[in-house]
């Protein structure tokens, strides 16, 4: 079985404050396990820098699982 993780970043829930809402969602097989959807915990200067913190985030909870 493959461990499959489904990652999105969008701006459109936080037009008031600019803040960025992140989600993932992890699967093994045709079941899900492991989830999350979460707004901006840091400042960032750009979207690029915020989306590349989180993915790194993500990518970090994918070894851990994957290692279980």
């Amino acid at each position: 079985m493959n461990l499959v993780c489904n990652y999105n970043s969008d701006w459109g829930g936080g037009l008031d404050d600019f803040i960025c809402t992140s989600r993932y969602l992890f699967c093994l097989g045709t079941s899900c396990f492991c989830w999350t959807s979460r707004k901006q915990e840091t400042t960032t200067q750009s979207i690029a820098e915020y989306e590349y913190i989180d993915v790194a985030s993500t990518l970090n909870q994918a070894i851990w699982l994957r290692n279980m």
